[in-house]
């Protein structure tokens, strides 16, 4: 017999006491596919019996897990759509207080409001945000407020600038032009206070000079003036008449 031939015969024979002693075992170790008969012993359940049962706690836990995939798909296309609506309303809000033109959100500035942690979309009715007593209002608005402000701002200044040329003017027409060495100016124009003051200076002194004029001892020297010159006047004539040249031509 050759090499071979006894290799075989031995794995033969190995294979034969392996399949023998799991014949054995399974004869000895039998699995109770069902349940067997109730005795005085220890209850056995079947296999059978162990994986229907097994099956049903299983599909019980399959329908519970079934029913919470359902519940918890609904809420998350709830909280799916809250978070877009959530989006849109906080962009809403950003650009009611950025610009103040969102049609819908009236003040443009609002308080936000909660309930418990989350936050409601309320769009109209809510308090206004306030500053200094008063409803805040958005950027584009504060900076057309400024906008404003400065252009009367500059119109105030301006008309004050038109006022202090004009008073600059009535006070130069009033008090008159100065000019030359700071510490004795003299005056280029005469204004109209000086004027007065020489006006009433040129009647206080023609109401002196009325009061002089009116006198008695005015009046006896006027007359004595005037009797003076009349007297010279008649001696001149009489001496002129006297004289011959004077005589001869009033006969011719």
């Amino acid at each position: 017999m050759t090499r071979l031939g006894k290799t075989l015969v031995f794995l033969n024979l190995v294979m034969a006491v392996v399949f023998v002693a799991w014949a054995v075992g399974l004869a000895t170790n039998q699995v109770p596919w069902h349940n067997p008969p109730a005795g005085d012993g220890p209850k056995v359940e079947g296999m059978v019996s162990e994986l229907q049962t097994r099956i049903k706690q299983l599909t019980a836990a399959r329908d519970s897990a079934d029913d919470r995939w359902g519940a918890t798909y609904a809420e998350l296309q709830g909280v799916e759509k809250y978070r877009a609506d959530a989006q849109k309303y906080h962009a809403d809000l950003l650009r009611s207080v950025r610009t103040g033109d969102v049609a819908d959100i009236k003040p443009p500035v609002q308080q936000l409001e909660f309930q418990g942690t989350t936050l409601v979309l309320k769009r109209t009715g809510r308090a206004p945000v306030t500053i200094n007593d008063q409803p805040a209002l958005s950027l584009a608005g504060y900076h057309q407020k400024i906008q404003t402000t400065l252009a009367e701002i500059q119109k105030a200044q301006d008309q004050v600038k038109t006022l202090v040329l004009e008073t600059q003017k009535l006070t130069d027409l009033i008090n008159g032009v100065m000019a030359g060495d700071p510490s004795q100016p003299m005056p280029v124009e005469r204004g109209l206070r000086r004027q007065l003051i020489e006006q009433q200076d040129l009647v206080h002194s023609l109401q002196l000079e009325e009061q002089y004029l009116r006198s008695p001892l005015v009046l006896f020297m006027l007359q004595r003036d005037q009797l003076q010159r009349r007297q010279a006047a008649l001696t001149a004539r009489i001496d002129e008449v006297k004289s011959p040249g004077a005589a001869l031509g009033r006969r011719d």
